[in-house]
């Protein structure tokens, strides 16, 4: 029996009048709020109730013995949750029904069959377990770790059935394509690791030879054509998935910008582009005489990058090659990738551009591989046809001309401000020379000047000299 009186909120609840009428008021039991705060649990862990149990103390008789499931009734049972909300105690009150002998496992119960006192956590932790809980649950439904990552091993078990359908099949005449994929769409780890699809075809050549899990005495002829099919369905299932041929080139480098110009130009059918930016006039070059061998070749890119006057897409453009521009100002067709024939795919972070050749730090990578490129092409189409701004052949020629115009006209202003800066360095030039020859001039007279009142002074200087030396005879004749 538990002795709710120890209980200090239930002390509480009964000291204070005003509570004690508000939960007088507060007796019918409200399934829609029970249905919200259980609407994120689980299981009976996560029923870890930090709540307050009170019973109404004018009929204490109602709550009977909590033990050997002897009780009865269905009357509610107050449960108060405390939340702290912006520094104040909020009291969140509402009615809950327990049936004891429905197995509801309730920390009371638990409790007293463990002979102790039952511990309530606080409220707080009961909210927060909630939230984490809520978040967890969040987390796992939108991803799917087990079907998203690589390295998931196939289990014990699963190869011994994996070994059972390839050794009943092997001797089976009647194996078809459907009945292969049926069985291995079973397997979704078999893709998610190299070392699984080397022991999924070591398993299937040591089970022809009869060497694997078991060792075949059968009188069942082996079926040459089913081991085929298999071995078939294996290569372009798995293997034809993974990379064939892998090439990486790191800028800056000069040097390996011909290996891009090489690879582009093996196109036999088609060639896609998906690039952000293209000014690399040796790459537009290659890229216009692929076009003209009648490769189906496209382009897409950024509408603000293809204004820049280093742009090279509307010359192609203007030669003919068909381009399309996203309609956005303030997001970017960002892309940087190249799919030839459907089956190579270029991407990286190089843009094709001489910045990115001779300046930045960048990757260039070369995958041969139809599945990957299939998944490529089909970006590419997605955007082809979501994207609606066409930069025909005629709009092309027009903004060349355009730009050409303006090219002419800016270097006309440019010659004109030369032309300028040299009759102003010009007349500058005579200006500073007619000032140097004054100032040699003035000099000159200066110097003149100076000289004939120096000599004025010497001949005054001799004539007094000549007066006095006269004087002189005079007085002694």
């Amino acid at each position: 029996m538990i002795d709710l009186n120890e209980d200090d909120d239930y002390l509480d609840e009964f000291k204070n009048k005003s509570r004690k009428k508000h939960h007088d008021s507060d007796e019918e039991y409200n399934i829609e709020e029970d249905e919200e705060l259980y609407s994120n649990v689980d299981s009976e862990d996560d029923i870890s109730f930090t709540m307050n149990r009170t019973v109404k103390k004018k009929n204490p008789k109602k709550i009977k013995n909590i033990n050997n499931n002897e009780t009865k009734t269905n009357k509610p049972i107050r449960i108060s949750l405390k939340k702290s909300l912006g520094g104040k105690n909020h009291r969140l009150k509402f009615n809950k029904r327990v049936n004891i002998h429905d197995g509801f496992n309730t920390p009371f119960k638990e409790a007293e069959n463990a002979g102790t006192k039952p511990k309530l956590p606080s409220s707080n932790k009961l909210i927060k377990k909630i939230k984490k809980k809520e978040d967890k649950n969040v987390f796992q439904n939108n991803i799917n770790l087990d079907k998203t990552y690589f390295y998931q091993n196939v289990t014990p078990t699963q190869w011994k059935e994996i070994s059972n359908f390839l050794s009943e099949s092997l001797f089976s005449e009647n194996l078809s394509q459907e009945n292969i994929a049926n069985f291995f769409e079973g397997y979704p780890n078999l893709s998610k690791g190299e070392n699984n699809l080397k022991k999924l075809r070591q398993m299937l050549n040591d089970t022809a030879k009869g060497q694997g899990f078991f060792n075949f005495l059968s009188k069942k002829k082996f079926n040459f054509e089913s081991y085929q099919k298999i071995n078939d369905y294996i290569l372009d299932k798995f293997y034809m998935a993974k990379p064939t041929i892998l090439e990486v080139h790191f800028f800056p480098n000069p040097s390996e910008e011909i290996y891009l110009i090489n690879l582009i130009t093996k196109a036999k059918n088609t060639l896609d582009i998906a690039m952000f930016t293209i000014n690399n006039i040796k790459i537009a070059t290659e890229i216009k005489n692929i076009f003209s061998r009648g490769i189906k070749l496209r382009i897409l890119t950024d509408s603000e990058c293809i204004k820049m006057p280093s742009s090279n897409v509307y010359s192609l453009a203007a030669f003919g090659i068909s381009v399309k521009i996203d309609d956005s100002v303030r997001y970017h067709m960002h892309h940087k990738f190249c799919v030839i024939d459907k089956s190579v795919v270029i991407t990286g972070s190089f843009n094709w551009t001489d910045q990115a050749v001779n300046h930045n730090q960048e990757n260039l990578l070369f995958i041969e591989n139809k599945d990957l490129a299939l998944k490529y092409s089909n970006e590419f189409e997605k955007l082809w046809n979501d994207f609606e701004i066409v930069v025909t052949k005629e709009k092309a020629e027009m903004k060349i001309k355009e730009d050409e115009e303006k090219k002419r006209a800016a270097e006309s202003r440019k010659q004109r401000e030369k032309e300028k800066k040299t009759a102003e360095k010009e007349f500058m030039k005579r200006a500073n020379e007619e000032i140097n020859l004054k100032k040699n001039d003035f000099a000159t007279f200066t110097k003149k000047k100076r000289k004939r009142h120096r000599d004025n002074k010497e001949n005054i200087r001799d004539n007094d000299n000549y007066q006095e030396r006269n004087k002189g005879n005079c007085q002694i004749f």
